[in-house]
């Protein structure tokens, strides 16, 4: 699943979003972490 955005803020918004329809469970540190994640995996696709 890929999702190509333009700009930072759309994709941060996108996973907001995403992570609040799905509720996972877990604290919100565990959530900042999978975002974290995440992210750093996009960056390294992207470069």
């Amino acid at each position: 699943m890929k999702i190509v955005t333009s700009g930072k803020r759309s994709f941060s918004h996108f996973q907001h979003s995403f992570f609040r329809k799905r509720r996972p469970k877990g604290t919100a540190h565990d959530k900042m972490n999978l975002l974290a994640e995440r992210r750093n995996k996009a960056w390294t696709l992207k470069n």
